[in-house]
């Protein structure tokens, strides 16, 4: 399990509660909003006030997403790794290819503000929650 903290991120075995690793940020990321990582634990992913950023768990360097990006609400990998999902105060549905950071697709069902985003075990649904307390 991964923890945010005031220097960066902690992994913590869930079961002992004993830090596993620490990784540190960019100074961008300071203001961190959201936290993923992917199902295979090879990337983590952080949501920010206008974009994200993009690691592989362990030695890498930090890859910047698109600037003008709105605030980054809630970040969610799907179960197989293939996509990284955002949402945010833009209320769209941004769904990532996590190894190049690419855009591939964009969802606006003009909701407002989305708050979360969550992909369902088996990677064949998804649901994005409204600032009004609506599921997409």
């Amino acid at each position: 399990a991964w923890a945010g903290s005031a220097s960066g991120l902690v992994q913590l075995d869930p079961l002992a509660g004993d830090v596993l690793g620490r990784t540190t940020l960019p100074a961008a990321c300071s203001r961190g909003k959201s936290l993923a990582v992917s199902p295979d634990g090879t990337t983590i992913a952080v949501g920010l006030e206008r974009g994200l950023f993009l690691r592989p768990n362990g030695p890498g360097d930090w890859v910047a997403g698109p600037g003008g990006m709105s605030r980054v609400t809630s970040l969610s990998f799907d179960p197989a790794g293939r996509w990284l999902l955002s949402v945010g105060l833009d209320g769209l549905v941004r769904f990532w290819d996590p190894a190049g950071l690419i855009e591939s697709r964009v969802f606006n069902w003009n909701t407002g503000p989305l708050r979360a985003v969550a992909v369902s075990a088996d990677g064949s649904l998804a649901a994005a929650a409204t600032a009004r307390r609506g599921v997409v």
